[in-house]
């Protein structure tokens, strides 16, 4: 009789998450989304978002992704502002006033923002 298979052991599970460019683009605005939902909570300034995105990034895994490479991996222009990439891809989670700009302008949470 054959000997029996051995049973390969299972790889351990990588220590970093892959990067973002080894994302489906959908996946990747995903990503971003849950971001948003899990930084803006209450008011928010944009400069205060970006820093809070960046440790995000870095929880999800993606240690050295810059928050501005990663607008870009979600299919953001690089020249677009973050203002106009939440405009883009969350604009139903989040809101600020009329004519805010740049870091200065206060992020908060959409009231009827879907869940999920």
């Amino acid at each position: 009789a054959p000997a029996p298979a051995v049973p390969t052991p299972a790889k351990p599970a990588p220590t970093t998450a892959p990067p973002p460019a080894a994302l489906p683009e959908g996946d990747r605005v995903r990503l971003l989304r849950k971001a948003v939902r899990q930084i803006v909570t209450g008011p928010v300034k944009v400069a205060v978002f970006n820093y809070r995105m960046l440790a995000f990034l870095a929880s999800a895994g993606y240690l050295d992704l810059k928050t501005r490479a990663f607008y870009v991996m979600c299919g953001a222009p690089k020249s677009w502002t973050t203002l106009k990439v939440l405009e883009k891809f969350a604009s139903d989670l989040v809101e600020w006033d009329e004519g805010a700009k740049g870091n200065e302008a206060v992020l908060r949470p959409v009231e009827s923002a879907p869940a999920g």
